[in-house]
């Protein structure tokens, strides 16, 4: 029992100063980068940005930056399929696609542009669209997203 508890002890102490090891790889993040990036979205929806879009302002902008990856109908290609699983918030919907999307192909994880908050509505919107849970001119924006659920379809059987 003894070497036991001494080998886990010695290895222990091992991995612990492997912690201060430096690689000289990557970055410090600057404050612009930080910032973009801790936002956190509450259910609520009082820190969402001000901003609005319909799914056919979204269906523009997908064809332009989503559909490469997504597919044209958002049924998956390279990046998951959009339609028949939706979260159900969705401000989830939202803050996923603000947060990370369009991602950049020469830098894989890196968004190639911050898309504008009324992209993201409309781009919102338009997968509610292709999901038969909203009309093409149905507007959703800062006030009314964190009111819109998705049937769940475990309840709904």
């Amino acid at each position: 029992m003894k070497i036991l508890v001494t080998t886990l002890l010695i290895v222990l102490s091992h991995i612990s100063s492997a912690q201060g090891l430096k690689y000289n790889v990557g970055r410090i993040a600057t404050e612009e980068e930080i910032k973009a990036w801790d936002v956190t979205q509450d259910p609520s929806g009082n820190e969402l940005p001000l901003g609005s879009g319909t799914a056919e302002q979204g269906m523009v902008t997908y064809r332009e930056s989503c559909a490469n990856c997504h597919g044209a109908d958002g049924v998956g290609d390279s990046a998951p399929r959009l339609t028949g699983f939706l979260r159900i918030y969705p401000i989830d919907t939202w803050d996923k696609i603000y947060r990370t999307m369009p991602l950049s192909i020469t830098n894989p994880g890196i968004p190639e542009k911050k898309l504008h908050p009324d992209e993201t509505y409309a781009l919102t919107a338009y997968i509610l669209y292709i999901n038969g849970m909203a009309a093409e001119n149905d507007i959703l924006n800062n006030y009314n997203l964190a009111e819109v659920r998705i049937p769940d379809p475990q309840l709904t059987r």
